[in-house]
């Protein structure tokens, strides 16, 4: 497996870790499931349906922070995830597929998941 060491700093969130190893894209794909948010674990093939890039971080490779779901009108749920495809914008919406490597301990006291995405796309 393919490590890479980072360290990010956003939001609140300090996350560091490693990028997981090199999935076949249309494995993963076949694999993947829409998994509740609270429900994660690691080793998970996971597929967002839908999602609202929250934040984005450049590096040797890009990281977002992509809500996941909509309560209440607004997106919660926070996944860190490392791509290396296109390139997104924050507020753009997307569909995305990857594999929970980890989490992340959040300033206050909550965890996020950290995700391997190995393909995502813009959703209308």
């Amino acid at each position: 497996m393919r490590r890479r060491e980072f360290i990010a700093v956003a939001g609140g969130v300090a996350a560091a870790g490693c990028l997981g190893g090199d999935y076949d894209p249309e494995t993963v794909k076949a694999e993947a499931e829409v998994v509740p948010y609270d429900e994660m674990s690691e080793g998970d093939r996971i597929h967002v349906e839908r999602g609202h890039v929250r934040q984005v971080q450049a590096a040797d490779t890009t990281r977002y922070f992509v809500q996941t779901e909509r309560e209440n009108g607004g997106w919660t749920n926070d996944i860190f995830g490392a791509w290396d495809g296109e390139t997104f914008e924050e507020g753009d919406i997307v569909e995305l597929w990857g594999v929970v490597e980890g989490f992340h301990d959040t300033e206050d006291g909550g965890r996020i998941p950290d995700v391997t995405i190995v393909d995502m796309q813009a959703a209308d």
